[in-house]
């Protein structure tokens, strides 16, 4: 993303932020689904509040991702105070978000805003790699292709670490 033509690391920075929804998404969903049991049975009953406020938190984890994947793209695109500008936006609206809804739904209301600014600054910065790279808004939505890319990488990855030796194997040379 470095190097090249801004259009081509504006197209690799989509498939990041399509393959980072798939991967955030079921990370997510692991969380969501083992948090409320998982928790108070590690931490104690006492931190079962603490699972609201972390359910709140992992859609803006997710969109946190595109952010990540779109980051280089962007900076290549020459327009720092743009990019000031969309984190002002964001850190603005999860200050007035926290002033509204902490008093009111406590840690929760705080996982609310953040994961609200999150969103903002990542759709911006989503829109604008769209634009970079002179795509269609679909290009945002993953694809049976990424699945597909991402199968192929973590056989390549499970093949090779099936064929890196064992312990003993190591210990012995």
């Amino acid at each position: 993303q470095a190097t090249g033509q801004l259009q081509d690391a504006a197209h690799l920075a989509l498939l990041g932020a399509r393959v980072n929804t798939i991967i955030g998404g079921l990370v997510a969903l692991g969380w969501a689904l083992v948090a409320p049991v998982a928790v108070p049975l590690v931490f104690g009953r006492s931190f079962q509040e603490a699972v609201p406020p972390l359910l709140f938190l992992l859609p803006g984890m997710v969109v946190f991702g595109w952010q990540r994947s779109c980051g280089t793209a962007i900076v290549r695109a020459g327009q720092p105070w743009r990019i000031v500008a969309i984190h002002g936006a964001s850190l603005v609206l999860n200050a007035a978000l926290n002033v509204w809804l902490i008093p009111r739904y406590g840690a929760s209301g705080s996982a609310i805003a953040s994961s609200a600014s999150y969103l903002l600054s990542a759709v911006a910065l989503l829109t604008w790699t769209v634009r970079l790279a002179q795509a269609s808004p679909g290009d945002v939505f993953p694809k049976v292709a990424d699945v597909a890319l991402l199968s192929r990488g973590l056989l390549r990855l499970l093949s090779r670490s099936a064929a890196l030796p064992g312990e003993s194997e190591r210990s012995t040379s």
